[in-house]
């Protein structure tokens, strides 16, 4: 594996995980609104 596939890698997994990581906010943050609303 050359040095140039590695770091292509590399930030395609930092990028998968930042996205990974965002989804999950929101859908925690989807979560808290619904009970917000449930509870009105």
């Amino acid at each position: 594996m050359t040095l140039v596939r590695l770091k292509v890698a590399a930030e395609l997994s930092i990028t998968l995980y930042a996205l990974l990581f965002c989804i999950q906010q929101v859908l925690q943050l989807a979560y808290k609104w619904d009970k917000f609303w449930l509870r009105i």
